[in-house]
């Protein structure tokens, strides 16, 4: 380490700028020394006094101002760090990083695909050639701005895909296709933005003036209600305070949506507006209450009428609306095979590895935990049948969960679950735990888990009702499912969504070959519940995508026990469909089917039924001492 003293100027007691030597020895700033001397009528030295006759030349000293600038460039760097250390969940410097310095990023560069703290920005401030290369505010994960197939930058819009693009697409898979630029369709898309701010701020207007009159109308009638009838009074209360916190839990919604979309406005990341716009745009689910009149006027003979045909009303609005959250779920349903390497010895699988026992309470995974091959990412659903059993756990946990000695479940530790014990005390392990009060027990639990947002929620499948949601969850690493199937060798078996969305783009050739290989095949439609759950995979974002329809207008799946090959049996065809020389079924997210090129690339479903028939062969060697032709004794052999 260079001493900081020997390297500062004594007139200015900074380390030295451009420095230069007197003639007898010392060192000084250019500008210091030239300013002492500019200011006396005597040239001397400030540190020995030593006068010359006539002012001495001064040249700046090369090599020792490259020591200087060296050592100037290590204080500020150590300065720098403490004052910029990054807070969770900010983007962190990328040169610092490397050293094991948690700096915050100031900016982060479009073409380097770095991001730089304030020290290391310095030099696209200062040299040419890195001046032209483009800043944005700090972003995490750039890689992702990488087309994955060519390696370059996404600086183009696929308007006839409606997706982001290298330039390299554009002249490939994509030629011929409307392309622009990612800057031009994000002001265009700003602007459509803007317009539904204007919608979303007079909703939020609106539903606050709706608030006002309702919290009129409940103090009105509480008054009205004592004075006529105190059942009234409840159910009325009841009711419409149910009313009031759904309008507040829309109108926190809407405020939530329109600041994100004050934000996406005025963002600088083109590419982060076209993919988050799209969703912040859409209409939030909520009801138009606009339509519903408020009357404080009470009239008593009909007011119990009125009451119950409006919880009704309620009741069914609010079921309607728990399972189209429910639906929107099962959009990021997940197969779940259980692996056995990562069970305790204790724990007996399934062969298809869905079902789970064990034969005593251990707290106690493995010490060796080898993760499966499938990464949990993004968001994902699944569900657990618990059926009557008294004590269970389950939830997500971290990859790198320690796995020695008693556990604590709780989330410092990486456990984020819910249990039953004694049959009816259910508690969500948090910090501090929780009790939870149900008023139906479940025979299916659901678990929805968002990367994103930080959130990890558990449903009661059955009533379609919400049991615990842990928030502000830091996911710095993979999860995954975790059970606890407790005491006895019960089934704990996982339900298997009836079709996977695939989110890969693929010719219809190669998506049956993915669906054969690692599910069934190729999506089938047997009737109308087929289509509604097919159709509950597809939304406008993913519009378009293959399913096992090809040429001769046949399933894919042609095996006895789904679809025979040329018969369909049921059919939803767009008008004027099929045409022309296209020969492969796509369904649109309004559930129509329509043809298309067998070579376009696009994502596809998979139909997930399991096989049902199986052929085994047994080869038995007679023995005299035993009757094969006994059936008794057939059925023992088969037994074991």
């Amino acid at each position: 380490m260079l001493p900081e003293k020997q390297f500062q100027c004594t007139i200015c007691q900074q380390v030295f700028t451009d420095p230069i030597t007197t003639p007898c020895g010392h060192n000084f700033c250019q500008t210091c020394i030239e300013n002492v001397w500019d200011s006396s009528d005597v040239c001397q030295c400030p540190t020995c006094n030593k006068t010359f006759i006539s002012r001495p030349e001064t040249s700046i000293n090369t090599a020792f101002k490259e020591l200087a600038d060296t050592l100037r460039n290590i204080i500020v760097c150590k300065s720098a760090a403490p004052l910029c250390a990054a807070k969770p969940g900010e983007v962190l410097c990328d040169v610092c990083a490397a050293t094991s310095m948690q700096v915050k990023a100031l900016k982060s560069c479009l073409v380097c695909l770095t991001s730089y703290c304030e020290t290391h920005l310095e030099p696209h401030q200062r040299v040419a050639t890195l001046k032209i290369h483009k800043l944005i505010d700090p972003v995490k994960n750039l890689q992702e701005r990488m087309c994955k197939k060519h390696e370059r930058l996404l600086e183009m819009f696929c308007r006839d895909e409606q997706k982001c693009v290298c330039q390299f697409c554009t002249e490939t898979e994509h030629k011929g296709h409307q392309a622009v630029t990612i800057e031009d369709e994000s002001a265009e898309r700003k602007v459509k933005i803007k317009n539904t701010e204007a919608d979303f701020q007079q909703m939020i207007q609106e539903h606050m003036r709706k608030v006002e009159e309702i919290k009129n109308c409940l103090k009105l009638s509480n008054t009205s209600a004592e004075k006529e009838l105190k059942e009234s009074d409840r159910l009325f209360t009841s009711l419409i305070r149910c009313v009031h916190e759904r309008h507040t839990e829309e109108v926190s919604e809407l405020q939530r949506r329109n600041t994100e979309l004050e934000e996406l406005r005025d963002s600088e990341d083109h590419l982060h507006v076209l993919q988050r716009s799209p969703s912040l745009m859409s209409s939030p689910p909520t009801k138009e209450w606009m339509e519903i009149g408020i009357h404080p006027e009470l009239c008593v003979g009909t007011v119990r009428g009125a009451m119950s045909k409006l919880d009704n009303t309620l009741s069914k609005e609010l079921n309607s609306l728990k399972k189209e959250e429910m639906k929107k779920m099962h959009r990021y349903a997940v197969d779940v095979v259980l692996d056995p390497e990562t069970a305790h010895p204790n724990i007996v699988l399934s062969a298809d590895g869905k079902q789970a026992g064990r034969g005593e309470l251990l707290h106690i995974v493995p010490d060796n935990p080898k993760p499966r091959e499938a990464t949990l990412s993004g968001r994902f659903y699944f569900e657990v049948a618990v059926g009557p059993k008294t004590f269970w756990d389950l939830g997500v946990v971290k990859e790198s969960i320690n796995r020695k000695g008693m556990i604590t479940s709780k989330p410092e530790n990486g456990y984020w679950t819910v249990r039953l014990r004694n049959g009816e005390e259910y508690r969500a392990l948090d910090s501090p735990s929780v009790l939870l009060s149900l008023k139906r027990k479940p025979q299916t639990v659901g678990v929805f888990t968002d990367y994103e947002e930080g959130t990890v929620s558990f449903f009661n499948v059955e009533a379609g009702s919400h049991i615990y949601t842990f928030t502000g969850c830091m996911f710095s690493e993979r999860v995954f499912p975790f059970f606890s199937p407790g005491l006895f060798h019960v089934a704990f078996p996982l339900h298997r969504p009836r079709y996977n969305f695939i989110k890969k783009s693929k010719t219809w050739l190669e998506a049956r070959q993915h669906c054969r290989e690692y599910h069934t095949d190729l999506a089938a439609v047997n009737n109308e519940q087929d289509l509604m759950d097919l159709g509950s995979l597809v939304d406008s974002e993913f519009s378009h995508v293959f399913i096992g329809l090809q040429r001769s207008w046949g399933w894919s799946v042609s095996d006895a026990d789904n679809h025979k090959e040329g018969e369909p049996s049921y059919w939803n065809w767009a008008s004027d469909e099929p045409q022309g020389a296209k020969h492969c079924g796509v369904i649109k997210d309004t559930g129509e089917w329509f043809a298309a090129k067998c070579n376009t690339r696009r994502q596809f479903i998979c139909y997930n039924e399991p096989r049902k028939k199986y052929l085994v062969e047994v080869k038995l060697t007679a023995d005299d001492s035993v009757d094969m032709t006994d059936q008794a004794v057939l059925d023992s052999i088969l037994k074991t």
